[in-house]
């Protein structure tokens, strides 16, 4: 089900924290536009309109409600997109797998604030991550067999994060020796309107020192 009301994404033209929440858009074939915060005013704007109810961004404008907060958020699209299972068990291991994802990826987050891809994969935790995840897949095409859920989405979003920071070549020598968690990526890849997203996104962001400084320039000075 498309979401058919315009979205507003508000944050930094990065990938940041409101990376996966573009993504799952894009995944469910959502349209959106990008707001991009540069100085503290663009931030207190939002701040002093109380559209922000935490006083932070990724904050995203759909469905007549101003969504905050990344995880409600993404469980809030694959709910109404039927991206999300019904059974108990199901359930958890979707939370579980999301909650794994967000954690995976604060890393990759740094990458901009410091350039130094020798430390992002010091931290990125290859065991940890993505072997459980190919262990999880192997067998299946999705997470949760043969239904697509959203956090296959989030899973293709930290692997489609390494990649756009070190290449492709790099990336899938790096996860060689995850093979169906690459197909996973290959297959969810296709999903919606992702190629598109990955095309506009390489104009639409700025480089990672621009985005520093647009986020260090509106958080601390």
């Amino acid at each position: 089900m498309a979401t058919s009301n315009p979205i507003t994404v508000h944050y930094w033209a990065g990938r940041g924290m409101c990376e996966p929440l573009r993504v799952a858009l894009a995944a469910v074939g959502a349209p959106f536009t990008n707001q991009f915060l540069e100085t503290k005013a663009d931030l207190a704007a939002l701040r002093d309109a109380n559209e922000l109810t935490y006083g932070q961004v990724p904050m995203v404008e759909m469905d007549d409600c101003k969504f905050v907060q990344v995880q409600a958020t993404l469980l809030y699209l694959a709910h109404k997109h039927n991206m999300y299972p019904a059974d108990l068990k199901a359930q958890y291991l979707c939370d579980a797998t999301m909650a794994a994802c967000a954690d995976a990826r604060r890393p990759l987050t740094r990458y901009p604030f410091t350039l130094d891809g020798t430390e992002v994969k010091a931290n990125f935790n290859f065991a940890r991550y993505p072997a459980k995840w190919n262990e999880l897949l192997s067998g299946r095409d999705y997470l949760l067999g043969a239904n697509v859920s959203m956090a296959d989405v989030t899973m293709w979003e930290v692997l489609d994060f390494y990649e756009d920071i070190f290449g492709t070549a790099v990336f899938r020598n790096d996860f060689k020796a995850y093979p169906a968690l690459l197909a996973h990526y290959d297959r969810v890849g296709q999903m919606g309107n992702l190629t598109q997203w990955q095309a506009a996104r390489s104009t639409a962001f700025v480089d990672c020192a621009t985005y520093a400084r647009h986020v260090n320039q509106t958080l601390y000075e």
